[in-house]
């Protein structure tokens, strides 16, 4: 699964969110750059899709380094 795949079934400012937490960003600051609540964004965690779209970004990142 890439990350386009991924992010037709995550919204963009969740996905930008999402992204911010596989860099080791907090909750807080997910939230702020995805312009939800913290909780909204913890509860967008548990989607079935964001551990795959958390994984992949870490993969690329550990590509590219």
């Amino acid at each position: 699964m890439t990350l386009s795949t991924i992010s037709n079934e995550i919204p963009e400012n969740i996905r930008r969110g999402l992204l911010a937490k596989a860099e080791g960003k907090n909750w807080d600051e997910c939230a702020d750059l995805a312009k939800i609540s913290r909780y909204e964004m913890q509860k967008w965690r548990k989607h079935p899709d964001a551990d795959n779209l958390i994984s992949t970004a870490i993969n690329y990142s550990l590509e590219e380094a």
